[in-house]
């Protein structure tokens, strides 16, 4: 399991439609909302953003987590956002991480609940971290609790670019055979995006890995072996080793020890 800090997000339901919403003073009661967050995401994120979509798209098809991102992206004009996205910033002097934000979810309406951890790249904002819950449907009185696990953007598996965030692409072939998230062509003033560190990589003209502490860090694949390791390997930008989140024989040109730890796979 993820280590993870806890974010508790309250929701308010309203008690009309999302086309004739009443004012204020008639939200009925709250409903929590947990946010599990990994520690990739924790470090890294700056201020959590949440938005509350139509689970019905324009065309009406259904719209699920499993189309955000891949499909459809959050601003897309086929997805509608029912109620304006709120935001609460990350307390970094707060040990216990809690986060507090209001949000106004139509009752008898299908959504679907996204929320995003963001972080400032490149003059403007990267999703380090996201998390979703489809189906969900607020009762007119009845108060409830949600939890959704928002999980690190960077290194995540994928089929195609589009499953990843903008600006990052699909890296696939030898050391990404299940795909990875990740930008590319990072070094000589070209930064990695948050949560990320630039390794040395001449296929990828140096390529941004997942940071990690540990394997519970990364992404891994419990059905054959792991997809990803925490391993060491040269930083560009760090002028150092770091730790990052790979395939345990990647790039073993760069490898080298974190800490006290030893080289993976015996490379120099």
């Amino acid at each position: 399991m993820k280590r993870r800090q806890l974010f508790l997000l309250p929701v308010l339901a309203v008690l009309g439609p999302a086309c004739d919403r009443p004012p204020r003073e008639t939200i009925d009661r709250q409903v929590a909302m947990q946010v599990v967050l990994d520690r990739a995401v924790f470090e890294a994120v700056a201020v959590f953003q949440v938005h509350v979509l139509r689970a019905a798209l324009e065309t009406g098809a259904a719209l699920t987590c499993a189309d955000i991102p891949g499909a459809y992206r959050i601003g897309n004009p086929d997805v509608e956002e029912l109620v304006p996205p709120s935001t609460a910033q990350k307390d970094k002097s707060d040990p216990t991480g809690a986060v507090e934000v209001g949000v106004q979810v139509p009752t008898e309406v299908g959504v679907v609940v996204v929320v995003e951890g963001l972080a400032l790249y490149n003059k403007g904002t990267f999703v380090v971290g996201r998390g979703c819950r489809d189906n969900l449907q607020f009762a007119r009185g009845v108060g409830g609790r949600i939890e959704i696990d928002v999980q690190a953007t960077n290194g995540r598996r994928c089929d195609r670019p589009t499953d990843c965030e903008p600006n990052v692409t699909c890296l696939k072939g030898a050391g990404f055979e299940e795909g990875y998230c990740a930008a590319t062509g990072c070094g000589a003033g070209s930064s990695c995006p948050p949560g990320t560190e630039c390794i040395a990589n001449s296929a990828f003209h140096g390529v941004c890995l997942r940071r990690c502490h540990n394997l519970a860090d990364c992404e891994i694949q419990v059905q054959s072996a792991h997809v990803q390791d925490c391993i060491g390997r040269l930083s560009v930008t760090a002028q150092g080793c770091s730790a990052v989140c790979a395939q345990p024989r990647w790039s073993l040109s760069t490898c080298c020890n974190v800490g006290s730890g030893q080289c993976v796979d015996g490379g120099s």
